[in-house]
This record gives structure tokens, sequence and C-alpha cells, in this order.
């Protein structure tokens, strides 16, 4: 089903670069603030 998000491919790439499923929520929220703007 991700296929159908843009950021899939992001998203799977640091969830395989993790692989701690604590650190995929705070990841995913880094990048939705990405996608928001908000770089930091």
């Amino acid at each position: 089903m991700e296929e159908n998000f843009p950021i899939s491919s992001d998203f799977v790439r640091i969830k395989s670069a993790t692989k701690l499923p604590t650190t995929i929520e705070p990841q995913a929220k880094i990048i939705n603030d990405h996608l928001n703007g908000n770089t930091r």
C-alpha cells in the first residue's frame, strides 16, 4: 500500500537503515516536517 505515497521510498530507506520501530516514528515526523518546509 505504501506505493501510493511518494515518500514511501524514503520511508523504506529510513526503515531499513534504522531497523528500529521506536526510531521510525521520530524519523517519520522529521520527514513530515521536511515536506512541510521545516528543514532543520
